[in-house]
């Protein structure tokens, strides 16, 4: 019998997860497209077609090479190969906190809202 590391099943059961939920949030993984989709239980999708960047001097680039790494409920971390870069999601009851590695992290998304919720 082959016993393999938790670790790794961890690994593997993350890598294959297309959605990680906390509370009210909810975050999408869609590696094929490279973007990720934020919904919230009471306001529906907030950013859609989420995609991670970094800004240099000539312009945006669109970083394509990222993976969902280990996380714990209320955070979901993406790591990037090309930079190497990390993003952070946290979860809150009523926030969500995004933070990145890189001073020059760009995040850009849809930010589509119905009539009900814009002010």
């Amino acid at each position: 019998m082959t016993r393999h590391s938790p670790l790794i099943a961890i690994a593997a059961t993350l890598a294959a997860a297309s959605a990680q939920s906390s509370g009210p949030w909810t975050i999408a993984q869609d590696q094929a497209r490279g973007t990720l989709t934020i919904s919230h239980a009471t306001l529906g999708t907030l950013l859609r077609d989420v995609r991670l960047n970094v800004r240099e001097a000539d312009g945006l680039h669109r970083l394509e090479h990222w993976a969902p790494a280990l996380s714990t409920p209320d955070k979901v971390i993406v790591r990037t190969s090309q930079p190497r870069t990390a993003w952070q999601f946290e979860l809150g009851q009523g926030t969500l906190k995004i933070s990145s590695t890189v001073a020059n992290a760009v995040i850009t998304a849809t930010a589509t809202a119905t009539a009900n919720r814009v002010v």
